[in-house]
């Protein structure tokens, strides 16, 4: 409990030693989750557009080996491309992701590709980045500025304290974060900041962390395609040092 107990009593950014308690307990999430070693996910990302329902369009679930550089996730991109004009895309079958720290191996609809971890990146669009992303929104926290405590908030029955900060666009961007937008984001396109939001636990470990991108309308052909847009990234965390298998 030595998170929650350091900021007993502490109200928010308040006077005193809350500031520096609040930054460190974020700065350190990142040592304490390699500290682990391995953490299993699984994530959501919601458009929200103004008098419209929110939209879930991508869905992620596996495991990440901080230390090995390796993971897997399937993915379900079934709704990524709606909205857009003649549909885009369609797969009926989430797509699998295995990867180590050199090389990434991708099923989709059955077919299976296998190519270097930095050609997946440049030839291989979101597929490509998306295995980037879990580990490297966890360590971004180390770089985090702009710091407050929000909150106590229980996530998946877990007693947490909520954390706003944000992180450099470029940075962010430069390490696979967003992975949606991450070449964008490297070129700061989208602003120079990137929000976040962190839920740590008593021990300091990040069980929920989500970031924010606003985006503006999207035309083509000298119509709007899609209208002003923000989206919503967030991942929840567990299993903590739990054995993470990449051999598919």
């Amino acid at each position: 409990m030595v998170l929650l107990a350091a900021l007993a009593g502490c109200g928010g950014d308040g006077g005193g030693s809350a500031p520096a308690l609040v930054s460190a307990a974020v700065h350190e999430a990142p040592a304490r989750a390699r500290a682990e070693g391995t953490f299993a996910f699984e994530a959501r990302y919601v458009r929200q557009v103004p008098n419209q329902p929110d939209e879930t369009y991508l869905t992620l679930e596996g495991a990440v080996d901080l230390r090995a550089g390796s993971g897997r996730m399937e993915a379900d991109v079934s709704g990524l491309f709606e909205g857009l004009p003649d549909g885009g895309a369609e797969l009926e079958e989430p797509v699998e992701l295995t990867w180590t720290h050199t090389r990434l191996t991708a099923v989709v609809e059955g077919e299976e590709q296998s190519l270097p971890r930095a050609r997946a990146r440049e030839e291989a669009g979101l597929i490509g980045r998306l295995p980037d992303e879990p580990a490297a929104l966890v360590a971004l926290l180390g770089r985090a500025e702009e710091i407050r405590r929000v909150g106590d908030e229980r996530v998946d029955g877990q007693s947490t304290v909520r954390f706003a900060c944000s992180v450099d666009a470029r940075r962010a961007g430069g390490t696979g974060v967003p992975a949606e937008l991450a070449p964008a984001f490297e070129q700061a396109l989208y602003g120079r900041r990137l929000p976040l939001e962190v839920w740590l636990d008593a021990d300091g470990l990040p069980r929920r962390i989500e970031y924010l991108i606003r985006l503006k309308p999207l035309r083509g052909g000298g119509r709007q395609i899609l209208p002003a847009r923000v989206v919503r990234g967030r991942y929840d965390l567990f299993d903590f040092g739990a054995p993470v298998d990449v051999s598919g």
